[in-house]
């Protein structure tokens, strides 16, 4: 028995000299606040993402949304890599930031949908978004990005299910154009609720079937420390199931 030893997971994390970070999400903030309002927006606004709405697009002619969303994309993709560099520029234990969700926007809006499948527009994601990846892999910067709080794969309602395997499928795209120069082997991206490698979306929608559905659905009526499970985590599902 006294030759038996027992690893904690502060052990193990300490034994593979993992950095402990902190971060921020999203949006850059300068750190003189007290500058007037029009500086600080010439500061910030190249390190952050721009969007759109769906009622805006919705009331111009299909040329100018059209336009407009590749701007944002041009934009977006050239600020991620900014942001990337300048968290790469600070002190190891805060070199981690989470990217937004509106990288793209309405790229899952049944409406707008078609122009993110444009041929000339994933080739201009994809190699855009390869810099940022080879960006925070050259800075080690650990990269993160997330669904939104309305994705519910454990909905009893079919469409709320599809449209939430749909965020989950946007994301993971993303992500897998960062990880494009090195392969998902090295890629320092990854999603909460994800795992670190980057695996290809199969034709067979993330692999949730109707039978994992069910399972999950059942999940919630389980009873943790007497307390009913009224929603399944987000964080518990992981990309490739």
């Amino acid at each position: 028995m006294n030759d038996l030893k027992f690893t904690t997971c502060g052990d193990y994390l300490a034994d593979q000299q993992v950095t402990k970070r902190i971060g921020f999400a999203c949006k850059y903030l300068h750190y003189k606040q007290n500058q007037p309002k029009k500086l600080l927006e010439e500061l910030q606004r190249p390190l952050t993402e721009r969007s759109t709405t769906v009622a805006w697009l919705n009331r111009q002619t299909r040329d100018v949304a059209e336009e407009r969303m590749w701007d944002i994309m041009v934009h977006n993709a050239a600020a991620a890599k900014r942001l990337v560099e300048y968290v790469g520029s600070l002190p190891p234990e805060l070199r981690m930031v989470r990217l937004g969700s509106n990288q793209l926007p309405c790229y899952t809006q049944r409406d707008w949908s078609y122009f993110w499948q444009r041929p000339d527009v994933i080739a201009y994601g994809e190699r855009e978004y390869a810099k940022v990846g080879e960006a925070a892999r050259a800075l080690d910067v650990r990269l993160s990005m997330h669904p939104g709080q309305f994705c519910v794969l454990a909905s009893d309602n079919d469409e709320i299910v599809e449209r939430s395997i749909e965020e989950f499928e946007y994301h993971a795209n993303l992500i897998r154009w960062m990880a494009t120069a090195s392969h998902s082997k090295t890629s320092s991206a990854t999603s909460t609720s994800a795992v670190a490698k980057v695996q290809p979306v199969s034709a067979t929608r993330l692999n949730v079937s109707r039978q994992k559905q069910e399972t999950l659905l059942q999940s919630k009526t389980t009873k943790t420390n007497g307390v009913s499970n009224t929603r399944l985590s987000l964080q518990t599902i992981s990309l490739w199931c």
